[in-house]
């Protein structure tokens, strides 16, 4: 009954007695009404239904169109109907591609080692292999006999060890201002240790620079730098130049001491020497 009131409707109605009509009153109007005998008055209230009427008439009774009233407000919802029976389950629908492998994943930590098995049972012992063919010992040699000493050598010549030396006692040179030759010695072809040594005296008032070098065959093996003799009045006017270098020559030559005092200052070169020793080779 819930169901049929929540349907009922005013087209239902009348159509329930339109049939009604159609099959019963329909019948006896036709058979007991005279004709042109239904009037007003024998029509119920609200009998005749749009329905019933012809175009014409509902033209004429509907009129002008009024305008369109406002929308209701929108009603409450029914209550929810029964649940429906379940539909046939759908087919089995086409597995999808496979999709693309995912990256690699992180290691995992080592796991804990296993428990050490059981040991095996020894194999077998291999066979043994051949023996080895023993050497024979070789006999033993006779000793030899013993050589007679060799001559003795010739005594060979004394290796070089030559000395040569200059000294020029109280020797006076004043200085020139250039370079001046204070000793020379004559030397063979050979290489040489020289030693030269010389007294400078200054007679300025002031400080005066000398310096002085070696040559060994016209080319130089060594020199000083420039020293500083005091003025006359000091206790440093004088002072010792010494200078030792080594050399070779091809040829014979000379080996030169030479000196220079700054120029335009008085002075003089006093007692200088010179030695030079004659090695086999040098080494440095």
């Amino acid at each position: 009954m819930k169901l049929l009131r929540v349907r009922l409707t005013y087209a239902n109605v009348m159509a329930t007695i339109a049939v009604f009509l159609a099959f019963g009153g329909g019948a006896y109007a036709a058979t007991q009404l005279p004709k042109n005998s239904v009037g007003t008055n024998q029509l119920k209230k609200e009998a005749v239904t749009p329905g019933k009427l012809s175009a014409a008439a509902k033209s004429t009774l509907t009129g002008a169109v009024g305008a369109t009233g406002a929308t209701g407000m929108t009603g409450a919802a029914g209550p929810r109907g029964f649940r429906g029976l379940q539909g046939d389950p759908g087919f089995l629908g086409e597995p999808g591609e496979q999709g693309e492998p995912g990256d690699d994943g992180e290691p995992g930590e080592q796991g804990e080692p296993g428990e050490q098995g059981d040991q095996g049972e020894p194999g077998e012992k291999g066979e043994p292999g051949e023996p080895g063919k023993d050497g024979k010992a070789g006999e033993q040699g006779e000793p030899g006999e013993k050589g007679e000493p060799g001559e003795k050598g010739e005594q060979g010549e004394p290796g070089i060890s030559h000395g040569y030396f200059f000294t020029s006692g109280p020797a006076f040179d004043e200085w020139d201002g250039g370079e001046q030759l204070l000793a020379s010695l004559a030397l063979p072809a050979g290489s040489f240790v020289i030693d030269s040594h010389v007294l400078g005296n200054n007679d300025a008032s002031g400080t005066a620079n000398v310096s002085c070098l070696v040559k060994l065959g016209g080319v130089i093996i060594g020199e000083t730098g420039e020293s500083s003799l005091g003025g006359n009045t000091d206790a440093g006017d004088r002072s010792v130049i010494s200078i030792s270098f080594a050399g070779t020559q091809a040829s014979a030559g000379t080996a030169d001491f030479i000196c220079r005092a700054q120029a335009g200052l008085p002075g003089s070169w006093l007692e200088r020497g010179m030695t030079a020793i004659q090695v086999s080779h040098l080494t440095g």
